[in-house]
């Protein structure tokens, strides 16, 4: 009778805990949940200053590394977006500082894209950008698609 109650014991404690295992390989990183695309200029503006006049914006947050909800203390997160410039800002852009050319194909988060009708080569001017300022945002200019894809880590968001 005492191997059948110990049994029944350690039986009752190691399935469930098997079942929470289930489907999972150990060591194997959970798949990241997708972004949600915000296109609330106001909140944005909150967050990061655009350097020129906007008509739409859409943008992310996501969090770096692998987040872990049992360990203590703060994630750092990036936001991404793109912003489509009013019509003629993105000419009064370029004529402002110095542009250097970027990679033909910048790698955009999925969740922004497919966002992006027109491509076409980026430009980025470290004269917009606040070098060694932590959060503070980063750009690059597409004239083609009159757009400025922008992305900061851990931005100082204003409440």
């Amino acid at each position: 009778m005492g191997r059948t109650v110990v049994w029944s014991v350690t039986a009752l404690v190691f399935v469930p805990a098997a079942a929470g295992c289930a489907g999972s390989a150990p060591g194997a990183k959970p798949e990241p949940k997708a972004a949600v695309v915000s296109n609330d200029a106001d909140r944005l503006a909150k967050c990061i200053r655009l350097p020129g006049k906007t008509e739409r914006v859409s943008w992310i947050t996501h969090p770096l590394g692998t987040p872990d909800a049992r360990a203590p203390g703060p994630t750092d997160y990036k936001l991404q977006g793109i912003a489509w410039l009013a019509d003629g800002e993105a000419t009064r852009l370029r004529g402002t500082g110095t542009w250097q050319l970027q990679s033909p194909e910048i790698p955009l988060p999925k969740e922004l894209d497919s966002l992006l009708d027109r491509r076409g080569s980026w430009v980025r001017s470290g004269d917009l950008e606040e070098d060694g300022v932590e959060g503070s945002p980063h750009f690059l200019l597409n004239l083609d698609a009159n757009a400025l894809y922008f992305w900061a880590v851990n931005p100082r968001c204003q409440q």
